[in-house]
């Protein structure tokens, strides 16, 4: 018989080898923290029962067979240490239970630590991909703004283009921070800087951010640059609007034909007919401005 089966070891493989399913392990989990039991010398869970011990007492009667269970018994073994102990936990799960559970500094580290993650194309499934992007979109609508504040720049850096009216509600609320604001309004310019969204119903109401006259100086002048950044005619026609209204105030209407620039093509006739007729306009300024406006690649 070998002698270096020790009876805890002896009572692990006999538990694996339990003809009822129920009177095994039930994961590898419990096999795992059994083995690491023998390591230590701490006491096991496995407890020898009388069918499986005949069944072992049989084998041990003939060396062949024993060879072969105790090299199956060992493949398992190994296979759940390394499965268990050490391949790395899942990336996303992991940040998913801290956002969940952790304390807010937790929370905060493991939405920063997912972003780099993906920043750096470690997460290889395009599922952890997709549930890494769902987890920044959610924490849009945390209640800790500091969570908030980490989400946005994940969301535009993974370009996780179904976040575009959460950023833009971020960016409306009167309540939050102006930098937040402003740094929603920089992420809805990657967002709709790359390539024109499928869903430009939030549009308008950037639009009506740029143009308010209620919105703080800086953040309004934010959303005229994101206008400027976005793709389609949509934000054209809101910059062209903003900058013929004297009403606007000649710094942000001076904000919006730079934001222009490079938007209007030579063949665009309307949108030249509307630069042209600010050439002549009354405030000076605007009229300079003009000048930015139509610097195009062409020329």
């Amino acid at each position: 018989a070998p002698k270096s089966v020790t009876p805890d070891l002896d009572a692990i493989i006999l538990q694996c080898l339990e003809k009822d399913p129920d009177r095994r392990y039930p994961s590898m989990r419990e096999l795992a923290d059994d083995l690491r039991a023998v390591l230590e010398g701490k006491r096991v869970s496995a407890r020898s029962p009388s069918s499986a011990l005949r069944g072992w007492r049989n084998l041990r009667r003939r060396p062949l067979a024993l060879a072969g269970v105790l090299g199956s018994a060992g493949l398992l073994v190994v296979l759940g240490i390394y499965f268990l102990l050490l391949a790395p936990p899942k990336v996303v799960a992991v940040a998913q239970e801290a956002v969940a559970r952790g304390t807010p500094e937790r929370r905060l580290t493991a939405i920063k630590e997912l972003a780099a993650q993906y920043a750096e194309n470690k997460l290889t499934s395009e599922a952890d991909r997709q549930e890494a992007r769902d987890l920044f979109r959610g924490c849009l609508d945390d209640p800790d703004p500091s969570v908030v504040r980490a989400a946005v720049p994940a969301c535009a850096d993974s370009r996780e283009e179904a976040a575009l009216p959460a950023l833009l509600r971020i960016a409306r609320e009167e309540k939050r921070d102006p930098s937040l604001r402003i740094e929603a309004l920089k992420a809805v310019a990657v967002l709709g800087g790359t390539r024109q969204p499928a869903d430009q119903e939030w549009l308008p109401r950037l639009g009506e951010l740029a143009t308010h006259s209620q919105t703080p100086g800086k953040v309004r002048r934010q959303a005229i640059a994101s206008l400027g950044s976005l793709w389609g005619q949509v934000s054209k026609d809101l910059l062209l609007g903003l900058a013929q209204k004297p009403q606007s105030g000649g710094e942000y209407r001076v904000a919006a034909l730079q934001a222009l620039r490079n938007k209007i093509s030579l063949a665009d006739k309307p949108a030249w007919s509307v630069l042209i007729n600010l050439s002549g306009d009354d405030d000076r300024e605007v009229s300079a401005a003009y000048g930015l406006a139509h610097v195009l690649p062409e020329l």
